[in-house]
């Protein structure tokens, strides 16, 4: 029934790019702005925002300063991803990370202990959606989660800074999320597969 994206969804990458950008340019953490924009070059002083943009591109693109490597769990995401592989809801995890970073992508998922279920790396996460057979996708990327819903795919928003304009369901942490699919006294294993 599920799909999870991972950056900004299980896996807090975002700060792992900030530090390491911050690092390779000599910028102290302090100087930073909180990012309320889907663009985090914006949390840097004005002055840098070009090299950082071009180093933010690279680590997101070639893995640079190991940011994959070393992204840390969202809070409560390993219980939930948990919970929801527990009751056969778990398809698939949905990332518009590069093909190029995928064994890096699945050592990580291995090493923080997620649940084994198939890792679509593509920019067509509806597409992805279809063939995992996952109904919904949780999603923090405000263009990913305009572009499901023109392609009429379902999606929760994972609350961020950068997405709160957007309306719709979402939700702001995982507990809160794990604690209202087990109070529903439904099985979804034997519902028809068809959306919300």
């Amino acid at each position: 029934m599920f799909a999870l994206d991972i950056d900004g969804v299980i896996a807090n990458s975002q700060d792992a790019c900030l530090l390491h950008v911050c690092r390779t340019l000599g910028v102290g953490v302090e100087r930073l702005t909180p990012c309320t924009t889907w663009n985090i070059a914006d949390c840097f002083p004005e002055e840098e925002r070009p090299a950082a943009a071009s180093l933010i591109r690279r680590a997101y693109t070639h893995n640079e300063g190991q940011i994959y490597t070393l992204a840390r769990q969202i809070p409560g995401a390993l219980d939930a991803a948990l919970f929801l592989h527990q009751r056969e809801l778990l398809k698939a995890y949905i990332t518009s990370r590069p093909e190029a970073v995928r064994s890096i992508t699945s050592d990580w998922l291995s090493r923080e202990g997620f649940p084994l279920v198939p890792v679509y790396h593509t920019e067509n996460k509806a597409g992805a959606m279809t063939k995992a057979r996952a109904l919904v996708l949780i999603e923090d990327n405000p263009l990913a989660i305009l572009a499901l819903r023109e392609a009429s795919a379902n999606v929760i928003i994972f609350d961020a800074p950068y997405n709160r304009e957007l309306p719709g369901i979402r939700i702001s942490d995982w507990p809160a999320f794990v604690r209202l699919l087990a109070a529903l006294p439904l099985d979804y294993r034997h519902r028809a597969e068809r959306g919300f």
